[in-house]
């Protein structure tokens, strides 16, 4: 390999991995792997002696799968003659010729992503060898071939995958208290040894502690036992969990949980860590002191390019104890302020309780960038935009603003009914004269946009200055100022 740090020995085992920065951190883009041998003399290329038909000589590269035989050719046709001179020094090229010379020294680079049969999880071992033929047959219909020497002796695995944690689970110890423990779900083994975990308290509560080493439970499944101090009634603790797999590779995983101590006998306000969520509980909600533990887990959003009419926008969020049933109902409160969008209105977004088996929607509302729903037990939640919803009736009435505004010629009145009623929507000049009336009559409950093309009950239009929309609805009468600019 050009780059030395892609290729390492860990516990006697041959890696070609992702390359390393200077902190001995892994890097996304995989680097290429150079192979090299010597340029072996042919008979059959030498016309001193070879008084019959001169022929090419050619490798082949192949790379053998240990477990199951199988063969993948890398690189086949490498005629040395064509190969580019004096570069083994420097990236061979990845196009025509493929390939190197350096002193009867022949050099080809793989990039193992042009080769989706070739196991890049570090799981499987692989031997090269290089095989060298005319592609010519002699009288007898043969085309004798050489195989380099002590080629099973190349033993290599390819790990280029970095390991990641898919899912961190936290329980509290119902037998110990202040105790709790951590379980790291992964896409591959760990090595426990060269894993590290570093914890931290936001507020400096209690002593931050690191280099912790996690236990091994299965190859996927990683444990740690850790403690809260018995005297902290909140905390926010943040888990770094910095990580290294069988070749080497690094990766990272980092949580922050929050941790809370419920009391029957005052209401409390369960805060996620990101601040994003809250639940506010009643006094009397739980019969007894309970120790809380809420995360946010960020793997089941869906991109806002998803095709399916019901997706998830927010991060979930875990409330530990599961299944905590509530004496009195809670409310869950999302701030979605960030999340507003105009991909979708802000009326398509709900709530969801996330079960095993199910997600079940709630009853939410919704009001200055705060959804809310109420709940009778602690769990998963989460928001999700379902664009199948029907825009809701109103519920009250309302008379918004115009658009644009100021304006020039005409604008748009919004207004909204609750329910089937008599409207009369009339403009008005500075002076409390009834320029034009622009709709009189009974309208259905719903939404409905009033235009006014800046003309008087005579079709002329008006002059520049303010003006003054006024809607009859019901036993009142509802005012809004707007400007026409010429």
């Amino acid at each position: 390999s050009i780059d030395l740090t892609t290729l390492d020995s860990v516990r006697e085992t041959l890696y070609f991995r992702l390359p390393q920065d200077v902190e001995g951190k892994s890097k996304l883009q995989p680097e290429r792997l150079r192979f090299q041998w010597d340029n072996t003399f042919d008979i059959d290329t030498d016309p001193t002696i070879n008084l019959d038909t001169l022929l090419n000589k050619y490798y082949r590269l192949e790379l053998v799968n240990k477990e199951n035989g199988d063969t993948t050719v890398l690189r086949d046709n490498i005629n040395p003659d064509n190969c580019s001179q004096q570069t083994c020094q420097e990236f061979i090229p990845l196009d025509s010729p493929f390939c190197g010379v350096i002193n009867d020294t022949v050099c080809v680079d793989i990039d193992f992503a042009e080769y989706e049969s070739l196991d890049i999880s570090g799981k499987s071992t692989y031997n090269w060898h290089v095989v060298a033929k005319n592609y010519w047959q002699d009288d007898l219909g043969k085309d004798p071939v050489e195989i380099s020497q002590d080629w099973n002796m190349t033993d290599f695995r390819i790990d280029l995958i970095q390991p990641e944690v898919t899912n961190l689970y936290i329980m509290l110890n119902e037998m110990y208290a202040g105790f709790y423990d951590l379980l790291w779900s992964s896409t591959e083994a760990f090595l426990t040894d060269s894993t590290f975990l570093s914890i931290k308290e936001e507020t400096n509560q209690f002593s931050a502690i690191s280099m912790l080493n996690p236990r091994r439970i299965t190859d996927n499944l990683f444990h740690f036992t850790g403690i809260i101090p018995t005297d902290l009634d909140s905390a926010i603790i943040a888990f770094d969990l910095q990580i290294r797999d069988n070749a080497m590779n690094s990766g990272v995983r980092q949580d922050t949980v929050s941790y809370i101590k419920v009391s029957p006998d005052t209401a409390s306000l369960l805060i996620s860590p990101s601040n994003n969520v809250t639940i506010s509980l009643q006094k009397n909600s739980v019969s007894e002191p309970v120790h809380i533990i809420i995360t946010e887990e960020n793997s089941n959003i869906a991109s806002r390019e998803s095709n399916t009419e019901l997706y998830q926008l927010t991060p979930t969020i875990h409330f530990y104890p599961n299944e905590l049933i509530l004496n009195k109902p809670g409310s869950i409160y999302f701030d979605i302020s960030d999340y507003l969008s105009s991909e979708y209105e802000p009326w398509q977004l709900t709530i969801f309780e996330i079960n095993d088996t199910e997600s079940i929607s709630l009853t939410t509302n919704i009001s200055e960038g705060m959804l809310t729903a109420s709940i009778d037990k602690l769990g998963d939640y989460a928001v999700f935009v379902n664009t199948a919803i029907e825009k809701p009736l109103p519920t009250k009435f309302e008379l918004k603003m115009n658009y644009p505004n100021p304006f020039n010629p005409s604008t748009t009145i919004p207004i909204e009914l609750p329910e089937e009623s008599f409207v009369e929507v009339a403009i008005y000049n500075i002076l409390g004269e009834k320029i034009t009336v622009l709709s009189k009559g009974v309208k259905s409950s719903g939404y409905h946009n009033i235009h006014w093309n800046g003309k008087n009950q005579f079709g002329k239009p008006v002059s520049s200055g303010i003006y003054f929309v006024s809607v009859h609805f019901g036993q009142k009468i509802y005012h809004q100022k707007m400007m026409l600019l010429k």
